[in-house]
């Protein structure tokens, strides 16, 4: 039989070991970053024990929890960015085979009620984040009557993979593309 007080230090090792490879937890702790004696706002991160830095687009409201960063541009009705995890990783090859899997999930992924949709573009490596690969998908629909487009990109990160996501009117995606584009070059710890 074992001992209630052994029996609690293990089931806290249990957990903190658990806790530990849950991979990163993209609830957003603000904080600053020196670049040429300018402070610069930026955001922090956590996987296990290590601090991962991220610095969000220029003016763009953060919120997120455990799994899921939501980054809202100011001034732009009906778009939205987001960094989300997704383990176990939908596909961890980005081949032909992996691809399509990919494509589908971002067309699967689009609003209820989405019509026309049309598969602008499939990149691989259109960026690499802290040196890792990436696989991108760009989705044009009609959204209510409004042309939107989608852009996902997909990295593998150990055991989850990371989904960086645009939905936004087509006519903002070039501008607000390269912002979220840009933003993602700055992930450190990753």
């Amino acid at each position: 039989m074992v001992h209630p007080v052994r029996r609690l230090a293990l089931l806290l090792v249990l957990l903190s070991s658990g806790a530990a490879r849950a991979g990163i937890d993209l609830t957003p702790r603000p904080s600053v970053y020196l670049a040429e004696g300018v402070k610069m706002p930026n955001l922090s991160f956590t996987d296990g024990k290590n601090e991962i830095a991220y610095t969000p687009p220029p003016d763009w409201k953060c919120e997120g929890d455990s799994s899921r960063l939501l980054l809202l541009p100011r001034n732009r009705v009906q778009a939205e960015a987001s960094i989300e995890k997704t383990p176990p990783p939908i596909t961890a090859v980005f081949d032909e085979a992996g691809a399509k899997k990919l494509t589908d999930t971002v067309v699967a992924s689009l609003p209820r009620g989405s019509r026309k949709v049309a598969v602008l573009s499939q990149e691989k490596n259109p960026l690499r984040i802290n040196g890792k690969e990436t696989y991108e998908v760009v989705v044009s629909s009609v959204f209510f009557g409004q042309a939107v487009t989608t852009s996902a990109v997909f990295c593998t990160r150990g055991k989850e993979q990371l989904v960086f996501r645009l939905f936004c009117h087509s006519a903002d995606f070039p501008e607000l593309a390269r912002a979220f584009r840009r933003s993602l070059y700055s992930f450190q710890g990753f």
